[in-house]
């Protein structure tokens, strides 16, 4: 699928089906869970997804990541997220899934 400027990362995965793309989260994300890895940050859970290949072009994928992470910070230090509980790097995670451009 081509990709145009504007389109989020869950855009890449294609619609329909969506479930495939919720497929795909699970193997990819299975291996922290059970063997009980670290938790990545925002920035290294996305890289291991844009190297799976699985959303498109590694490169878009990670330009789209730090545009959210970049824009999240920016809400922490001075906009509507200032106070907020939330770090960075959940609140990007938030913002990320719950884009109106991201499927799933």
């Amino acid at each position: 699928r081509e990709r145009t400027h504007g389109d989020g990362i869950g855009a890449l995965c294609g619609r329909p089906p969506r479930d495939d793309c919720v497929a795909h989260q699970d193997v990819l994300f299975r291996a922290f869970v059970k063997e009980e890895l670290p938790e990545p940050t925002f920035l290294e859970a996305m890289q291991h997804v844009a190297d799976s290949g699985i959303l498109g072009d590694a490169d878009d994928v990670m330009d789209l990541a730090h545009i959210t992470y970049d824009n999240v910070k920016q809400d922490i230090l001075f906009g509507p997220l200032r106070g907020d509980i939330l770090d960075v790097e959940h609140a990007a995670t938030i913002r990320k899934w719950t884009l109106d451009d991201t499927e799933p």
